[in-house]
């Protein structure tokens, strides 16, 4: 007798029951269930029989396939019927089906499809599972999906073909071990598939830090005929050695257009249609890595809603991914959603440091009631006709009638000051916009006149309080918004912030460009250079950048810490360490110079020993940390390139020392002490010959935290 056919034998579920007395009903329920599901008719002897009609339906099939490939659905859709109606046991032409529906944004329908197949057509058909991992992670059904990844897994998959489709599957859940055994293991008998294979190879290795095997895989895979792109920009990153500069901090498998269809852009324009498919952050996040700095993606993670939406939008406001302007944008999104608390300052990544901000709703209109007295209206106009006709005397003693009888208006008080400012009576002007000031804070002529007037007499650090001390109304007037801003771009230069000011300005001119301080400015000579100097921070900012996206292995000695840095950083550096007589030596001789000099540990005792004591609580913060610690936890505490007072940060003064350096460790960005300077470190703390406040305790990974 057949063993499976011993209904006595132990049941395979397991149990330890006799497979009679177990699961014996429920597959006879199941194998009843498939014959009705299964297309058929009955014979003349009374049996199912399956009619095909092969020709018909390859042909049928071809031209769905070639309308799905042009991604015309709806027209693919009535061919791949007709194949299934020829040919209803064959399953490529329902695979090719759920992915038209899917294309025409129905994802449930295209799920209904898969399961069909798995249950009546081709049970354990990869291409169907991992088309239903696809569809179901658009529908933010993570649970479901990675289920049916684990069912996945234990298929060997008959061809190249089913590999590959494995592998993507597998991609979307971003299981990196899984991804780089199932393609390796696939290559012998890859076929056509072999380049995608090696790209999906390459891929996973990089993202298990096994760069030196993704480069060779990915190498191979530049000619692929879908992910050629992607593989060359990770094999241009990884012979840079730098990381992903992702928003997850990974090497991507998937472009945005391996995740999303025409269909289901078309049905999300409102919040509720888009709330219907919360898996599509993860194409947002595609879209996001491949550079696309509008508005758009981030309005879709509002309007998607869910945590996952809000988390992506977090990680750009809050943290170091793309631009100053992208993270304003997210910033902004999560107020509009409510996601963020108005009264609490905020920390932001701006001009490549930490900046506390408080966010504030704005909206530009001249549409503002008038908080001044009807009757006083008429004087008001006659004051700002003397003040524009530059007729001091006379806009004084207006403004002086004006503020006896309305004593508490800012309008008022501004006017006059102006007019005192204008004779060179500063004193009695700045205690007249104070008062104003102190009357209403959402007059922003008041604030922006004073700080352009204390800059005027050399007090910079005043007019920048005087600005930060603004809270913005939920409404401001062009004008005063716009003199806002030139004030906050003159405090800017004076301050060197080149980029700040430029900024400034540009805003200025988007807010109220026929102002005459506005037009004043487009007509400076000194623009083009402040422009030039912003270009050149923006030039260096990016140089750091792409320091601390560098792939470097957790106990990196010097050589490779250093081997990014410019001559003029090489030579910071030396002066750091009072090294003489480098200014005329080549990069390469001027790095062996400093690997020397920072082998021998009293050259380090003593830089230690030399720095200030910020920094030296900074450096012993990654020493508390295990040697690394992750970027954005230091740099919050430690990392403002500028304080209050204006002092260098502890990381400004840490990098000339040659003692911490900047990289992508483990795939995150990461501050860490060169192999060759721990044990001085180690030595010189452990002994506490150089007492410090304990910066925290030490955390798990190796990401101490302040």
């Amino acid at each position: 007798m057949n063993p499976a056919e011993n209904v006595y034998r132990p049941c395979p579920c397991g149990s330890g029951q006799k497979y009679k007395f177990c699961c014996l009903s429920r597959d006879r329920d199941r194998r009843r269930e498939l014959r009705r599901e299964t297309p058929h008719v009955i014979g003349p002897d009374g049996r199912p029989t399956v009619v095909l009609d092969l020709v018909e339906g390859e042909q049928a099939h071809q031209l769905g396939l070639k309308l799905v490939e042009q991604m015309r659905a709806r027209e693919a859709i009535p061919y791949l019927e007709r194949a299934i109606e020829a040919a209803p046991i064959v399953p490529q032409p329902y695979n090719n089906l759920a992915m038209a529906h899917f294309l025409e944004g129905d994802p449930e329908k295209a799920i209904e499809i898969c399961g069909r197949i798995d249950r009546a057509i081709d049970p354990g058909n990869v291409f169907a599972l991992g088309n239903r991992i696809h569809f179901l992670m658009v529908l933010g059904r993570r649970r479901d999906a990675e289920e049916t990844g684990q069912r996945i897994l234990g298929l060997p998959g008959r061809d190249g073909f089913a590999v590959y489709k494995k592998c993507e599957a597998l991609a979307r859940l971003r299981w990196h071990d899984h991804v780089y055994d199932t393609a390796t293991q696939g290559l012998p008998r890859a076929g056509e598939c072999v380049d995608g294979l090696k790209f999906f190879a390459g891929t996973a290795a990089a993202n298990l830090a096994r760069y030196d095997e993704a480069e060779r895989y990915l190498r191979q895979a530049r000619s692929d005929r879908v992910h050629a792109r992607m593989a060359r920009r990770h094999l241009d990153f990884l012979g840079r050695r730098r990381g992903p500069g992702t928003l997850l901090e990974d090497w991507p498998y998937l472009e945005w257009g391996h995740w999303v269809s025409p269909g289901l852009l078309e049905r999300m324009k409102g919040e509720e249609e888009a709330r219907k498919y919360p898996g599509m952050v993860e194409a947002l996040i595609c879209l996001l890595n491949e550079g696309e700095e509008g508005d758009a993606p981030l309005r879709l993670l509002g309007l998607i809603g869910t945590p996952e939406a809000f988390d992506a939008l977090r990680r750009i406001a809050f943290g170091t991914f793309g631009s100053d302007k992208l993270r304003m944008m997210a910033l902004s999104e999560l107020q509009d959603r409510g996601e963020t608390d108005d009264h609490e300052p905020l920390d932001v990544w701006l001009e490549g440091r930490w900046h506390t901000i408080r966010p504030e709703r704005l909206e530009v209109t001249t549409e503002i009631p008038s908080a001044f007295p009807e009757d006083l209206r008429a004087s008001m106009a006659s004051l700002v006709e003397a003040l524009r006709a530059e007729d001091w005397g006379r806009a004084e003693a207006l403004g002086r009638e004006l503020v006896d009888r309305a004593p508490g208006c800012a309008q008022a008080l501004h006017n006059l000051a102006v007019a005192l400012a204008a004779r060179g009576r500063n004193a009695d002007a700045e205690d007249l916009l104070r008062r104003a000031i102190a009357a209403d804070a959402t007059y922003l002529f008041a604030p922006a006149s004073l700080a352009r007037l204390l800059l005027q007499r050399n007090r910079t650090a005043e007019a920048r309080a005087i600005l930060k001390g603004v809270r913005l109304p939920n409404q401001a007037h062009p004008d005063g918004y716009a003199l806002y801003l030139l004030a906050q771009a003159e405090v800017a230069l004076v301050e060197g912030d080149f980029e700040a000011a430029a900024r400034a300005w540009e805003a200025a001119e988007s807010v109220a460009p026929q102002h005459p301080a506005v037009r004043e400015v487009g007509r400076d000579r000194g623009r083009p250079l402040v422009q030039y100097l912003a270009q050149s921070d923006q030039r260096h900012r990016e140089a750091l950048m792409r320091q601390r996206t560098r792939l470097l292995p957790r106990d990196a000695g010097l050589d490779d810490c250093m081997a990014d840095y410019t001559r003029d950083q090489l030579r910071e550096i030396a002066a750091t360490l009072g090294l003489g007589a480098v200014a005329a030596l080549k990069k390469v001789d001027l790095l062996g110079r400093l690997i020397t000099a920072l082998g021998d540990p009293e050259v380090v005792r003593q830089t230690m020993r030399s720095l200030p004591a910020p920094a030296l609580k900074g450096l012993r913060h990654v020493w508390v940390a295990g040697w690394v610690c992750a970027h954005d936890d230091f740099t919050r505490v430690y990392g403002r390139d500028l304080g209050e007072d204006g002092a260098p940060s502890s990381l400004a003064l840490l990098r000339p020392s040659g003692l911490l350096a900047e990289g992508t460790v483990g795939g995150q960005p990461s501050v860490l002490i060169p192999a060759e300077v721990r044990p001085t470190v180690e030595e010189e703390f452990s002994s506490l010959a150089l007492p410090v406040a304990s910066s925290g305790p030490a955390t798990s990974g190796g990401t101490g935290s302040p």
